[in-house]
């Protein structure tokens, strides 16, 4: 079996996976507008630190690009929150997204540094496959947002 590599977001990957961004399943529960632009939010924060609490990785599989996440909260204060993961959208039902989820857990300290005995992924209810990748990759449900559009999913690292 081929492993997936988790290699820091660059400008390389910027064209591609805004063409991403263009897919109506990514537009409605990922986010709407470009990938590049939701990791700038966080380049340009004052409340983040790039690859000290806020990481932005590209997942790939035989060199091809396969997906991307963003990771925040590496501290012990707050779980790690990964939002958004996105897949290819070509290749988005083929089971991509939960081995490369469950592969980013079993070696997250070679990932990214982790102090932390939490999981938590947020994402838009509705979001049928993002919801069966993190059940079948040991995520419980935690809670609702209060607008009752978001739901939490949170997995215990330790």
């Amino acid at each position: 079996m081929s492993e997936y590599v988790f290699e820091d977001y660059s400008d390389k990957y910027k064209e591609e996976l805004n063409t991403w961004s263009n897919d109506p399943e990514i537009k409605k529960f990922a986010f709407n507008g470009l990938f590049s632009d939701e990791w700038q939010y966080y380049l340009d924060s004052k409340d983040y630190k790039v690859n000290e609490d806020a990481f932005c990785k590209v997942i790939k599989l035989n060199n091809e690009l396969i997906g991307a996440m963003i990771v925040l909260g590496i501290n012990t204060i707050y779980p790690i929150n990964i939002n958004p993961i996105i897949i290819n959208p070509k290749l988005r039902g083929c089971g991509h997204g939960t081995k490369a989820l469950n592969q980013f857990i079993n070696n997250l300290d070679k990932i990214i540094p982790n102090n932390n005995q939490k999981i938590e992924v947020g994402f838009i209810k509705g979001n049928i496959g993002c919801q069966k990748m993190l059940e079948k990759c040991g995520f419980k449900y935690k809670s609702t947002h209060p607008d009752g559009d978001y739901l939490y999913y949170e997995k215990n690292l330790k």
